[in-house]
This record gives C-alpha cells, structure tokens and sequence, in this order.
C-alpha cells in the first residue's frame, strides 16, 4: 500500500519562503537560495544521513532552462 500527500499552497500578498519541496519513499528535494522559479541550489537528501547541496549560476531571471531546454528538443528533432 502506498500512501502520497500534497500541499500547494500559494499567495500573491503573502510573504513566503519562495521554495518547493518534494519527498518520496527514498528521499526529498528542496530548493532554496533564490525565487522558486529560479532557485540557485538544491538540497538532495538519498537516505536517512545523506544530504548534499548542488549550486547553480544564477542566470537571467528566471525560465531560461525551460528555454535552454525547447531549443535542444527543436535541435535534435523531439
């Protein structure tokens, strides 16, 4: 038996963190250093004492890996 739980709460007056967090069976993502649209890190936790931080250049103002993204799917013909 599995079980799942969701929460997307979101305001456009509130103050807020800005993050996301995803958690499985095996693990949980964060984002975090930046707005959600364009985090600068990702905090990845693979078991119970495993956690590391990935960095990213902030670039642009957010979206452009979605753009970065359809161009490689248009270049290679997906």
């Amino acid at each position: 038996m599995t079980a799942a739980c969701r929460s997307t709460p979101s305001s456009f007056i509130a103050s807020c963190p800005g993050q996301a967090t995803v958690c499985g069976s095996k693990g949980w993502l964060k984002t975090g250093g930046g707005p959600l649209h364009n985090p600068r890190e990702l905090t990845i936790s693979a078991g119970h004492n495993e956690v590391r931080v990935e960095h990213f250049e902030q670039v642009g103002a957010g979206y452009t890996y979605k753009l970065r993204e359809v161009t490689r799917c248009i270049q290679e013909g997906l």
